[in-house]
């Protein structure tokens, strides 16, 4: 039933969609708070899930490359609210890394922009400025280049403006970002510390709560490996390889982020929340079982609930 609802994108779909998102956002805010209900948490999760879903919508907006179907496929409305449950919520979000996804959603619109539109040009100085936007953030964003390399020779651009879109933003933004520094007060400039420090993670002190993420982090990596999908799947959308190349990209990035420890500040996982759902979803629609689909979805909302409960220590056992 729960699959058949969400085999496509409608109306139904997406206010099931939201209304599932907020009560897992709800949930989530009172287990950190120890299971109290107040007004300030209801307020809080109406806002975190308008953002939540502004930002799901704009991922699978912009991933369409400009096609007229909007979303990939209505089973990824589902995925994201779950494996936002899985996520090993910490005491709060990390900011900086929020604005930083945004920034990924748009590099990915620019990157399958520059493959499949006529506009690349302009679709590559973007993905370049964007690029060197992050980097000043981490270095470790540096590695997005390779896919610029990838642009460049699957296009095959050999005119003097395409170099020229690329190099530009390579060359200024770090001047740009010197002389925003220069009027800015100390602790602000920390904002911009973009020095990479190792802290590799130690896999003996992990908590439950992070073994699970890792066990989605496997699906998300046999889905990379085995379920390349195929035009059938995104007849609608001719641009899903290089969608499925990008975000491949973005998770193998985000798990040498998480366990080298090269994050900025807390947060180590948070991102690779966004390819994580992305092949979670890619992973449900791959089965054909839709009591199957059901069961897994039924069993991943309760069995995490009952989990989330005893992590904050709602329920003692």
């Amino acid at each position: 039933m729960i699959a058949r609802i969400f085999d496509k994108s409608n109306l139904r779909s997406l206010l099931i969609f939201f209304l599932l998102s907020f009560l897992i956002i709800l949930f989530i805010n009172l287990c950190k708070s120890g299971g109290s209900f107040t007004y300030d948490k209801l307020i809080s999760s109406i806002l975190f899930c308008s953002f939540f879903v502004f930002v799901i919508y704009l991922f699978i907006k912009l991933g369409d490359g400009g096609s007229s179907n909007i979303f990939f496929k209505g089973i990824h409305l589902v995925s994201f609210p779950i494996v936002w449950l899985f996520y090993p919520h910490g005491p709060g979000l990390v900011t900086q890394k929020i604005f930083i996804g945004i920034l990924l959603i748009c590099m990915k619109y620019n990157f399958i922009q520059a493959i499949h539109s006529n506009k690349n040009v302009s679709n590559i100085f973007y993905y370049s400025l964007i690029t060197s936007v992050l980097i000043k953030f981490n270095d470790i964003f540096v590695l997005f280049h390779l896919l610029s390399i990838w642009i460049f020779l699957n296009r095959n651009y050999y005119d003097i403006k395409y170099l020229l879109g690329l190099l530009i933003p390579i060359i200024f933004v770090p001047s740009i970002f010197y002389l925003i520094n220069l009027f800015l007060p100390p602790s602000a400039i920390l904002v911009f510390d973009n020095a990479i420090n190792i802290n590799i993670i130690d896999f003996n002190s992990q908590l439950n709560r992070n073994w699970i993420w890792f066990g989605l982090m496997l699906i998300a990596v046999w889905v990379t490996i085995f379920r390349r999908p195929s035009r059938k799947i995104f007849i609608n959308s001719p641009d899903h390889e290089s969608r499925f190349i990008f975000m491949s990209f973005w998770f193998y990035l985000s798990v040498l982020i998480g366990i080298l420890g090269l994050q900025i500040g807390e947060g180590r996982w948070l991102l690779s929340f966004i390819p994580i759902a992305y092949f979670f979803g890619i992973f449900l629609e791959n089965i054909k079982s839709d009591h199957t689909k059901d069961f897994i979805i039924v069993f991943s909302i309760l069995g995490m609930m009952l989990f989330k409960l005893i992590d904050f220590n709602i329920i003692l056992i």
